[in-house]
């Protein structure tokens, strides 16, 4: 009722604004009714307008409420005091995500001991005593995010394989195609746009929630919301239909599946149980893609309503932390590719994506030549170049005497532990410097820098290629490349060797094209 009522000061999906800066959160802003505004460090705060003026939250702030009078209901059914917590989030977060939810939890005076991913409290849950040999599939399909993840558990231990999902595509993705359809109903119905009236967007989007649930178990849906902009929409819903206008959503659902069971060296057939899990694991389509990829019907899918199924996996976690219950050990995995950007552009793999955590990883690398310092950049992402990773931090080392190019030697560090919260450091092995960050928000750059530093087309020879392609050259060249595509530079040194060096003659075509086919 409050959500159909008054919209704008209804707030949900917070959780797909956790640790994101303003300028990435486009696609999600456009199907939310409530205002989501920009701060002074480019953070979102969302906006609530209320009877004595208007109020700002920031995300953490929002969620830290509903925790607060979730420990609360906690402390008084205990009758004892809550101050320490087990954690899940949705398998896709990264390590800036992942600080975002430890900020929720200290505003709401919470320590979190232990944070594991959803799908893994789902196979603790539903496995919870299982000393034979098991090859576990989770799929779950959240409100906002779909997640997979391969486990193998023998012996008490559950040990992740790989994990892969899309923080932008979940049960949300589903009801707002629904929501496009009665709009489309409307108009031919009426003959008219659905005007921009926020309360009727919000009831369009409720009856979209429960047709899809609908959908799950019925050929059709009757959609009947009278009164609707001063009319309303009356029509029938059919499964088919349904599945056609969602069907590059169940593409982009098979597609993580796909990925994540090639990350995992694992084959089909090795799978023993699938777990599925979230807001949609009734749908038939849903699981027909899961059946044809793993294989033969005789798979067992063990479908389970996901807060209760989570819940206990995490209640179980909290007994192994408690000394409640022994021989259950957990082995994640961080979800995304950590590097650091070195010459020419280049994103350097310091922790792979899938690798066991905790785990602390070294390299020493030469650093920049620029006087008395060296930047280090912290990118996540599984691009080999650094433009298309997100920028997660950056540590700058001053004070360094002066060096030839190369000379300098800087020892890089990024030590995650259990919970996938990273820590840089960077240190000069020469003069014994040293810098660390934690990753967090608050280290992570404007996204706006690495959107306008996306590959465009540019002609090679007599074809068209995207710019990345021109790393076959050799990572300086693709960096030189990249430089002068984004700045308008080359230096005197390149400029020379483009004369002279057959291996700089693609580079000397482009830049000539670019002069001469550049427009203002």
């Amino acid at each position: 009722m409050q959500a159909a009522q008054n919209p704008k000061n209804t707030i949900f999906s917070v959780k797909r604004l956790l640790g994101k800066k303003f300028a990435e959160l486009e696609e999600e802003l456009r199907h939310l009714p409530y205002q989501v505004v920009e701060d002074g460090n480019g953070n979102p705060l969302i906006r609530c307008e209320l009877e004595n003026g208007p109020v700002q939250y920031y995300p953490e702030q929002i969620l830290a409420m509903i925790l607060e009078k979730l420990k609360e209901d906690a402390q008084q059914f205990l009758n004892e005091p809550v101050s320490e917590v087990v954690v899940s989030v949705p398998a896709s977060f990264g390590v800036v995500q992942r600080g975002a939810v430890l900020d929720t939890f200290r505003i709401a005076g919470l320590q979190v001991g232990r944070m594991i991913t959803e799908p893994v409290a789902g196979a603790l849950a539903r496995f919870p005593n299982s000393n034979d040999g098991q090859t576990v599939l989770v799929a779950d399909v959240g409100g906002g995010s779909v997640d997979f993840s391969i486990l193998e558990i023998a012996e008490g231990v559950y040990e992740v394989k790989a994990v892969y999902g899309e923080g932008t595509l979940g049960g949300d993705s589903w009801d707002q195609r629904i929501v496009e359809w009665m709009a489309n109903e409307f108009k031919k119905t009426h003959g008219i746009d659905l005007p921009e009236d926020p309360i009727a967007w919000q009831r369009m989007k409720l009856r979209a929630q429960s047709a899809k649930e609908t959908l799950s178990t019925n050929e059709s849906v009757e959609i009947d919301l009278p009164d609707l902009a001063g009319k309303g929409i009356h029509a029938t819903l059919h499964r088919s239909e349904f599945e056609s206008i969602c069907a590059d959503l169940f593409e982009r659902f098979k597609s993580c599946l796909t990925r994540c069971l090639k990350d995992s060296w694992i084959s089909e057939s090795e799978i023993s149980s699938v777990i599925l899990m979230g807001s949609m694991y009734e749908n038939p389509r849903i699981a027909q893609i899961i059946q044809e990829q793993i294989g033969p019907n005789s798979k067992l899918i063990a479908s389970a309503r996901r807060d209760g199924f989570v819940a206990k996996g995490l209640a179980i976690q909290g007994a192994v932390l408690n000394g409640n219950i022994d021989d259950v050990l957990l082995l994640d995995v961080t979800p995304k590719t950590l590097s650091i950007e070195t010459e020419g552009g280049v994103a350097t793999p310091m922790i792979e994506r899938n690798t066991t955590i905790p785990t602390t990883k070294s390299h020493v690398y030469s650093g920049d030549p620029a006087p008395g310092e060296v930047d280090i950049v912290v990118l996540e992402g599984e691009s080999g170049l650094s433009s298309e990773n997100r920028i997660i931090g950056s540590l700058k080392l001053e004070g360094i005497a002066p060096a030839p190019r190369g000379t300098p030697q800087i020892e890089v560090t990024f030590d995650i532990c259990a919970n996938g919260i990273l820590n840089a450091t960077a240190k000069d092995l020469g003069s014994g410097k040293e810098k660390k960050i934690t990753i967090s928000r608050e280290t992570v750059q404007d996204g706006k820098q690495n959107l306008d530093n996306f590959p465009i087309p540019v002609p090679v020879g007599s074809k068209i290629c995207i710019l990345r392609d021109g790393v076959k050259y050799g990572p300086y060249l693709e960096g030189t490349l990249r430089k002068y595509l984004v700045q308008g530079l080359i230096s005197p040194e390149d400029q020379a060797r483009q004369d002279g060096d057959e291996e700089w003659k693609p580079l000397k075509e482009i830049c000539e094209w670019i002069q001469s086919n550049h427009k203002e």
